[in-house]
Parts: C-alpha cells; structure tokens; sequence
C-alpha cells in the first residue's frame, strides 16, 4: 500500500506541475509498479491494452490521417459548395459533413 500511494503521490505531483508531458506521466506505472514489485508488468500492461483503450487509439490515429492529408477540409468544402443557395440546403450540408467526418472517425 505504501509503494503504490508513492506512485500516486509522484503521478499527481507530476500532473499538477508538468515538468514532463502528461503522456509520458500516463506511461510511467507501466516502469514504477512492476519496479517497485506492486503488481506484475503483465497485470499493469493489460490494464492498458484493453479493447476500449485500443478502440480509441484507432480513432485517434484515423482522425489525425483525415487532419494531416486535409481529407476533412476537401470533404466539408465539397459538400457546402453542392449544397450552398438555401438555408435549408446549407444546413443539411453542414449535418452531412458532420456525420460522414463523425463515422470515419468513430
């Protein structure tokens, strides 16, 4: 119990005055609890891995592809420029490009 309120003692210090990145904060119970003999490094590391976690790391790494190559820009312009004229259409663009950029992403 003590070694594992020392890793969060460290981790909210950490948190709070960010002298390294949060994601390099988030990674470190996978180093300090297997060193410190709290939980195995096969216990901790599936903590990590799991389905939920994947699931959004696959979205994240989709989304940042859409932003980088502008596939997202391209999309919205494409689909405001068919729809432009009238409110009604106008406002239906904008709900279309919402959902197709949202299911890809997602």
């Amino acid at each position: 119990p003590a070694r594992m309120l020392y890793v969060t003692a460290v981790m909210a210090s950490l948190w709070m005055h960010k002298p390294i990145p949060l994601v390099v904060t988030s990674l470190l119970p996978l180093i300090l609890l297997p060193a410190l003999g709290v939980r195995p490094a096969k216990a901790v590391a599936s903590a990590y891995m799991s389905d939920a976690n994947m699931l959004f790391l696959g979205g994240f790494m989709v989304a940042a592809a859409v932003e980088r190559c502008g596939l997202h820009r391209r999309l919205a312009t494409s689909i405001l420029l068919r729809t432009a004229g009238e409110p009604r259409l106008l406002l239906l663009g904008f709900m279309l490009a919402t959902a197709l950029l949202s299911a890809f992403m997602s």
